[in-house]
């Protein structure tokens, strides 16, 4: 979708998947196995937005209710949200 102005469609910031079943991951992501863990996920994912591929951008902060949102580098800063209700040490 375009919104009248939008500088950033929407179509090319979602991953296209490169093959079906388990080892559905974006092109960019190389794991060891076909399946990657979510700290292997995240942070590729920051390193590609960073890549001149994904458009040269600086990660300023990463935000999430889980640490395996924030590990794995590739941002300046990372910002723990509290979340009660689901918590995994």
């Amino acid at each position: 979708m375009r919104v009248h102005g939008e500088k950033f469609p929407a179509k090319n910031y979602y991953p296209k998947w490169t093959a079906a079943g388990d080892s559905q991951q974006p092109f960019y992501i190389h794991c060891a196995t076909t399946k990657c863990t979510t700290i292997e996920f995240r942070s590729r994912t920051r390193k590609d937005v960073e890549s001149k591929a994904g458009g040269g951008y600086t990660v300023l902060a990463g935000f999430g209710a889980q640490f395996s949102d924030l590990i794995g580098g590739h941002a300046l800063a990372g910002v723990k949200l509290p979340n009660p209700t689901y918590y995994l040490p």
